[in-house]
């Protein structure tokens, strides 16, 4: 077994086929989304997401973490996995996003980034393979769900997939693929979904 098959989650709902399937179309969007001259103009966050969102804990920093503990500030939730490149390359903006975006001139009120690895092996994986590739997450919030019940529960087929849910958690957007979460028409369409 590889490193990378050992690090995947075990997901006995998805079935191969269709975690492909969202892979391929994920690669086939990853050219537009990444060009830098389209970048700023794709538009984001476009689909509601229609289920409820997952009660069950993810373990967080200190301890069990559940979406309710975050009530009361908006929500840019991303999953991710150090076997997804496209997710890897988007960690730097969200950290930037997280920090822009606890600046509440930004949208109006404090908004947090919690990112939330999927990784089979939990904590200490992520954790070592962020430390190997330099990359410093302080200012998101990090979460493991190494049995993928948060995308499991919410019917996600992708990575990466990110969310973002109103303050009061009652609307909830996705967005499937990569982007450049600090981008000033990112955080301007954020700011626009939290008006409407």
């Amino acid at each position: 077994m590889t490193e990378m098959q050992k690090n995947q989650p075990q997901i006995q709902n998805w079935p191969r086929r269709r975690i492909l399937t969202g892979l391929a179309g994920l690669g086939a969007g990853l050219l537009f989304q990444m060009h830098p001259s389209r970048a700023a103009s794709a538009k984001l966050l476009s689909s509601q997401l229609d289920r409820p969102l997952p009660q069950t804990p993810v373990s967080g920093p200190d301890g069990p973490l559940q979406l309710a503990d975050l009530a009361g500030q908006p929500l840019l939730v991303n999953f991710w996995a150090s076997w997804c490149a496209p997710c890897i390359e988007e960690l730097p903006a969200l950290e930037q996003a997280a920090k822009a975006l606890a600046d509440e001139k930004i949208i109006g009120q404090p908004g947090r980034v919690l990112l939330i690895c999927i990784d089979r092996g939990g904590q200490p994986v992520a954790e070592a393979f962020l430390n190997r590739r330099g990359i410093e997450i302080s200012a998101a919030l990090q979460a493991y769900d190494p049995k993928a019940s948060w995308p499991r529960g919410l019917g996600l087929t992708g990575l990466p997939v990110t969310l973002w849910i109103t303050a009061d958690q009652k609307r909830v957007w996705q967005h499937i693929g990569p982007a450049d979460w600090a981008a000033p028409p990112a955080l301007q369409q954020m700011r626009r979904l939290l008006a409407s």
